[in-house]
């Protein structure tokens, strides 16, 4: 009779180990799950980390290119106003050149009526 109850005892405490072990074992598979999914959302994070990091260089580079552009075209317009000018000059000049002509021809003019007179 002790036998029995100690056979008893026994199947008893066997059938609890197995079901924690079954239970340990579930627990041991779940958080395999868990942490692979963790693992392959690192994985996508990193990636996606990288991807940002690209597209910040290509802003930074768009960001410099568009400075440049724009530095380019307010030179372009001084350089266009500084073209305007000098023309402007070089007219002036030709008409003052030419005053100045018309004016020593008049000085020649008024000499000789002063002279002949």
């Amino acid at each position: 009779m002790l036998w029995e109850r100690s056979q008893v005892s026994s199947e008893a405490y066997m059938k609890d180990m197995e079901k924690e072990n079954k239970a340990l074992h579930q627990t041991v598979m779940e958080t395999s799950g868990k942490l692979s999914q963790l693992e392959f959302e690192k994985r996508q994070l990193h990636r996606d980390l990288e991807q940002a990091r690209e597209k910040g260089e290509w802003v930074e580079k768009l960001e410099r290119e568009l400075q440049r552009l724009q530095e380019n075209k307010q030179l372009a317009r001084k350089l266009t106003s500084l073209e305007m000018a000098t023309e402007k000059l070089e007219g002036l000049e030709h008409d003052n050149k030419q005053l100045n002509m018309e004016n020593l021809e008049l000085c020649r003019m008024v000499e000789t009526v002063l002279h002949q007179h």
